[in-house]
């Protein structure tokens, strides 16, 4: 049995995230059908991690194990298979035990957000109903950066009753403002995130940037490992997944 790693990317738009579910269209099962086509037998695909729906990935990576090598030209027979909204980037042969999902040791994600109405960012920015001049970037940056004296995020999970732990171990939040006109990004990494965690801080830091929690308060919520009392998520369509790292996969090099 050989083990192979998929690089891949993937625009959420039209899929209701990462995990295959009855009845709704997931990457992980569309994945699935193209693959079974390609090597003609049923394949059971290993993510990186979860995405949302509607949530893209700029740079994720899935496991599967197969019996023999794969057919020639795979790369090129898998691409023409997916849709556009999928793309596979490169395909590794590694050890049996190296997991996708375990196996990682920092995820990165960006979130996207543009301040004038983009037809051609729709899907792929939120777009935020004001001037992007009218926010405290002084404060959004302060409660960003202070996301890393913390390690317990039970403030930001969404179903913390489904996690054995609620640490996180961050090593990146910050904002950047000045790439793009009337955009800006935000930036977090951790070794692991909690379901929802990261459009749930979007949202709070926002809510900084308008002046409507202090950066004291934003701290204070995260110290008390409580929910804020109004419980929203930043839209989906602005969150990638950005970047996941192994530390094996630097030395192999791809089929």
């Amino acid at each position: 049995m050989i083990r192979y790693f998929l690089h891949l990317a993937y625009r959420g738009t039209s899929f209701r995230g990462w995990q295959r579910q009855p009845q709704v269209k997931s990457v992980q099962a569309k994945l699935e059908e193209c693959l079974a086509q390609v090597l003609r037998q049923p394949v059971s695909l290993i993510g990186c991690g979860r995405t949302d729906a509607e949530v893209h990935a700029s740079d994720y990576y899935a496991h599967f194990d197969l019996e023999g090598s794969l057919p020639e030209a795979f790369l090129y027979k898998m691409n023409l298979t997916l849709p556009g909204s999928i793309t596979i980037f490169k395909v590794f042969t590694v050890a049996g035990d190296w997991h996708a999902r375990y196996a990682a040791t920092r995820r990165t994600y960006d979130y996207h957000v543009h301040t004038e109405k983009d037809p051609f960012r729709e899907h792929l920015s939120t777009y935020l109903f004001e001037d992007c001049s009218t926010l405290n970037r002084e404060a959004m940056q302060q409660a960003a950066a202070s996301l890393l004296n913390y390690t317990d995020f039970l403030a930001f999970c969404k179903v913390p009753e489904k996690h054995d732990s609620t640490i996180c171990q961050l090593s990146t939040a910050r904002f950047f403002f000045d790439e793009q006109p009337n955009s800006f990004r935000f930036q977090i990494a951790a070794n692991r995130f909690l379901r929802g965690m990261v459009r749930l801080i979007v949202a709070q830091l926002l809510d900084v940037g308008r002046g409507r929690v202090s950066v004291a308060e934003f701290e204070r919520l995260v110290a008390a490992k409580e929910r804020s009392a109004y419980f929203v998520s930043a839209p989906p369509q602005g969150l990638y997944l950005s970047k996941v790292e192994y530390p094996f996969l630097a030395d192999i090099i791809p089929l």
